[in-house]
């Protein structure tokens, strides 16, 4: 018997993730599939069991559903180290060019409750939709292979603000992540830009932050 798809993630060290093609599954939208994932069983669900739903949109579908619910204001617990580690992997592999994602098992094998990801895709879905009827084909030079090395380079660099424990200070590079992903799965290079300069002004934030709070901690050190 071959067993399910996401019984062979949890058993095999690494998965890679089908080619990204020109519609989630069969055609339907990402927002369709993150209703119907939202919706279907109980208990917790896993990041492997999201990959198998949204799979073959690589790098745009998962970029997209792991970066969404961290630029939303719902306070879920631990969500943005369960989500922020697949980021790093995912946009550190654009940056170097692979073409298909591939994540490992310990990875896939995180949850969280499905109540609070019902929760985020209800936030998350009727924005997604309204996008998805204006966003399309622009400015394709920006999604070119040089184009998404840049974008995995940027994305890195959110991904890495994105664990920065700051209270909603990861909320503008996700913002960003999130728009790279629309941009990725649309070949909308304005889009992308926009998410560039949100992520961008974001990780100048942080970096303001931080910088100010060491500033603090040298002075009282010096008294």
């Amino acid at each position: 018997m071959i067993p399910p798809p996401h019984q062979s993630m949890r058993d095999d060290m690494s998965t890679e993730v089908l080619p990204a093609l020109s519609q989630v599954q069969h055609g339907r939208r990402l927002s369709t599939l993150l209703r119907q994932l939202s919706s279907e069983g109980t208990g917790r669900i896993t990041i492997a069991q999201i990959v198998d739903m949204i799979g073959n949109r690589a790098f745009g579908a998962l970029i997209f559903a792991f970066s969404a619910p961290i630029a939303l204001p719902i306070p879920v617990p631990g969500l943005s180290l369960i989500l922020g580690i697949p980021l790093l992997l995912l946009t550190w592999q654009l940056m170097i060019g692979r073409r298909q994602p591939l994540l490992p098992a310990a990875i896939l094998r995180r949850s969280f409750d499905r109540r609070d990801f019902a929760r985020i895709v209800d936030r998350i879905v009727p924005w997604l939709e309204r996008v998805e009827q204006v966003i399309g084909p622009r400015h394709l030079w920006v999604t070119e292979h040089i184009g998404e090395r840049i974008i995995g380079s940027l994305g890195f660099a959110f991904s890495l603000a994105v664990l920065v424990p700051v209270p909603f200070g990861n909320m503008p590079p996700a913002l960003g992540l999130a728009l790279f992903a629309l941009g990725l799965l649309e070949r909308d290079g304005r889009v992308i830009l926009a998410g560039g300069l949100i992520g961008t002004i974001g990780l100048l934030i942080l970096l303001g932050i931080g910088y100010g709070l060491a500033a603090s901690a040298a002075r009282l050190g010096g008294l």
